[in-house]
């Protein structure tokens, strides 16, 4: 989802999320004056609508089709502004990559039908709702809470170190470890020392950037010692992402790996991916034809390789 060229200034900008009362990830963001007939919409697989002041009928039909509408414009940022582990991002850029990068993090997204035509949304759509029993009500699993500090944020994603940027709303006894500058507002300052105070452990941000890569992924080792994952074979500029289903018959983890350079899907070979799970997993399969993935499960991570990635790959550990 972090895409190093446009993630700062919209993030550090814009530190809120809009909320939306729907599993569903799929969005579009539509006008009063050209609104698409309530088939077309359910036929490309759009799970909510946003429009500004939607008719009462219109919400009605659609309501009907089990396709909710929200009565408030949508932040118009980028896809790959901002989450927390309970927030929505929304993007305006009907761009497959940064589609992927939400579902990716569990965020939901929209496509700005101003700016498209519903075909295009529709091939888009179509191909993400093959992952929709991997992507309904997935939690990021995240680590690190960080406090807004772009060359902290890009060492971290070089590192493939899963973490959320911090905002005052948020649930700081979420993370493992929390990444906070010394000055701080009087808000932060309160919820950190909290969080000291029940043995949490924090880390300068400026400090952590100052060191080489390879000293700095020894302290983060020693600040989480089980990360969510490790990703040695992994280049810099691939994302690795894992999130949690907590369904009927248990708890099912799926990680993504992404790699699009230029918005381009690129290939990767022989990525081997280590994942913190809660126990020994069933199976490994990848997401979604389902094909069988060999792992070894040693203590606390399942290990296994993945022959070729084109842009995306989910692997699923039930």
């Amino acid at each position: 989802m972090r895409r190093r060229e446009i993630l700062f200034a919209p993030l550090l900008a814009a530190m809120s999320h809009a909320q939306i009362s729907t599993d569903g990830l799929r969005g579009i963001r539509i006008d009063s004056a050209v609104t698409p007939t309530l088939g077309a919409l359910a036929d490309a697989h759009v799970q909510f609508v946003s429009l500004e002041n939607p008719s009462p009928a219109f919400v009605n039909e659609c309501r009907k089709l089990g396709i909710p509408v929200v009565k408030r414009p949508l932040t118009a940022m980028s896809a790959l502004a901002l989450r927390d582990k309970r927030g929505l991002v929304f993007g305006i850029r009907p761009v497959e990559a940064d589609c992927l990068r939400c579902i990716a993090n569990g965020a939901a997204f929209v496509i700005d039908l101003r700016q498209t035509d519903l075909a295009t949304v529709k091939q888009i759509y179509s191909k993400l709702a093959q992952f929709d029993t991997w992507t309904t009500r997935a939690i990021p699993i995240v680590d690190f809470g960080l406090v807004a500090s772009p060359a902290c944020a890009a060492l971290l994603l070089g590192l493939h170190e899963q973490f959320d940027l911090l905002h005052e709303a948020s649930d700081f006894f979420a993370y493992r470890a929390l990444l906070v500058p010394e000055a701080v507002s009087a808000v932060f300052d309160r919820k950190v020392q909290e969080f000291r105070r029940r043995g949490g452990s924090t880390y300068s941000p400026a400090m952590l950037e100052k060191l080489p890569r390879a000293a700095a992924a020894e302290i983060l080792r020693t600040l989480v010692p089980k990360p969510a994952v490790l990703a040695p074979t992994l280049p810099a500029e691939a994302e690795v992402t894992v999130l949690e289903q907590r369904l009927q018959g248990g708890i099912r983890r799926v990680a993504h790996v992404l790699y699009y350079p230029n918005d381009r899907p690129g290939v990767l070979e022989k990525v081997q991916l280590s994942v913190r799970l809660p126990q020994h997993p069933l199976g490994v399969v990848t997401v979604p034809d389902q094909k069988p993935v060999e792992f070894v499960h040693n203590e606390f991570l399942t290990t296994f390789t993945l022959p070729r990635i084109s842009g995306h790959q989910a692997i699923a550990f039930e």
